[in-house]
């Protein structure tokens, strides 16, 4: 018959084996903690890194939108412009500067950093 742990050396490799599944649990319960506590990091880490790319993208989105208004406002004006010359309308000087103006500013706002193309 075998042995039911109650004494003996075969009590004693029972008892062995239990404590050996116990410290096993113990060691698994710290590990998978550990990873908990990584991964939280990790988590927190990865959010910070998304915050810093969403405000990237809405700076050059930005960018993109103030570059494309720029250029659909100075094709209107010449739109403006074309349509003043072609029904026999005298053009004013300061409306004829325009693109002249866009270009001084858009070559600021790159120069000071404003806008990078």
């Amino acid at each position: 018959m075998a042995d039911s742990g109650s004494g003996g050396s075969g009590g004693q490799s029972v008892e062995a084996a239990i404590n050996q599944v116990l410290a096993a649990e113990e060691s698994a319960r710290e590990s998978v903690a550990r990873c908990g506590e990584e991964s939280a990091r990790l988590l927190l880490i990865a959010r910070e890194e998304a915050r810093r790319i969403e405000e990237r993208l809405d700076k050059r989105i930005s960018r993109l939108r103030k570059r494309r208004n720029k250029k659909i406002n100075n094709r209107i004006d010449h739109m403006l412009l074309d349509n003043q010359r072609a029904m026999g309308h005298k053009v004013r000087p300061s409306a004829a500067d325009q693109p002249l103006a866009e270009a001084v500013a858009i070559l600021a706002d790159q120069l000071t950093g404003g806008e990078s193309a």
